[in-house]
């Protein structure tokens, strides 16, 4: 954690940077200071969380294989096809010689979101290639996706 110090002031006399409550209870602890009292504040950053449509997405991605492609038995079984296709392997085991990958989880509590953004841009290409459609034409279907779920 970063330490900063900084101005209580009032809304009439700030300019540039400013130093906004983020809910009800800051709001609460700040007015135990006096305006223009010099206060000792903790920071520390707050992970972005992860996109439901985007995990969403994932699955239905999966569910299109799994209609378009004879190779699968299961969305489950693409997921994992995809995410050892693209690298995304949590360990490996090896049993009677041969080698077994074991891919990584997407779950939330697995992954943060920059992480999932990343293994999203590489799967895109793999369930194209799946479904025999070009990355930009799976990046106009997830771009189609998210504007269905905002309307």
């Amino acid at each position: 954690m970063k330490k900063l110090f900084a101005q209580i002031r009032s809304e009439k006399v700030i300019e540039g940077l400013k130093l906004i409550p983020a809910s009800e209870e800051d709001s609460e602890v700040l007015k135990n200071y006096h305006i223009n009292q010099i206060v000792s504040v903790g920071v520390t950053g707050v992970k972005k969380q992860r996109s439901y449509l985007q995990i969403k997405f994932w699955w239905a991605m999966c569910r299109m294989v799994l209609e378009n492609n004879d190779n699968f038995k299961s969305k489950e079984a693409v997921s994992s096809y995809v995410k050892i296709k693209i690298g995304y392997i949590a360990h490996y085991v090896e049993v009677n010689g041969a080698m077994h990958l074991i891919p990584g989880s997407i779950s939330y509590e697995k992954m943060e979101h920059m992480e999932m953004c990343g293994l999203m841009d590489k799967a895109i290409t793999e369930f194209g290639v799946l479904v025999g459609m070009t990355p930009e034409e799976m990046e106009e279907v997830y771009q189609k996706e998210l504007k269905q779920k905002h309307a």
